[in-house]
Order: structure tokens, then C-alpha cells, then sequence
């Protein structure tokens, strides 16, 4: 999907909100809310990522969409902090 750099997010569920990415910007002021759905598209396609969560997302390369997931844990996942993730 040759997007140019554009996505879009919805607001509440029924706005829809335009993003260009822009190459001078850090990657932290490229990440937006997405409170159910992002989505690319092209002349052709569409694609569109639905969650019952929000998360994060940002589209940092042509065609794709990143999405950050918060996680939450009371007890250690044995992944290297040796404690919860609060």
C-alpha cells in the first residue's frame, strides 16, 4: 500500500484524524492515539487495524502501521527486571 506517509486514526470512534509522517520530527511526536482503528490507504487498498484497546500507532515506513501496546503485570515475566511492569 503506497500510503505517501498518511495515515489515519479515529477520535471516538465515529472522527477520523489525518497524519503525515515528517522525516525532520523524532519518532516520539510521530506516535498517536488510536482509541479503536487505524488505517493506509492507496488509490486500490485500504487497510485497517482494529482494537478494543487503545494503543499507540504511527505508520514510520511506507505501507505499514507500528502499534505500541501497553502491558501491565503484577508479577515478573522473566524477561531481564526481575519485578512487575506497574
Amino acid at each position: 500500500i503506497a500510503n505517501n506517509g498518511v495515515f489515519h486514526t479515529d477520535l471516538n470512534g465515529y472522527n477520523f484524524d489525518t497524519h503525515h509522517f515528517r522525516s525532520d520530527m523524532p519518532i516520539q511526536s510521530q506516535v498517536f492515539p488510536m482509541p479503536t482503528h487505524a488505517s493506509i490507504e492507496d488509490d486500490k487498498k485500504r487497510m485497517t487495524i482494529l482494537s478494543e484497546h487503545a494503543q499507540g500507532t504511527a505508520s514510520l515506513e511506507e505501507g505499514s502501521i507500528d502499534i505500541w501496546l501497553d502491558r501491565r503485570l503484577n508479577q515478573d515475566d522473566n524477561r531481564g527486571l526481575g519485578q512487575g511492569v506497574l
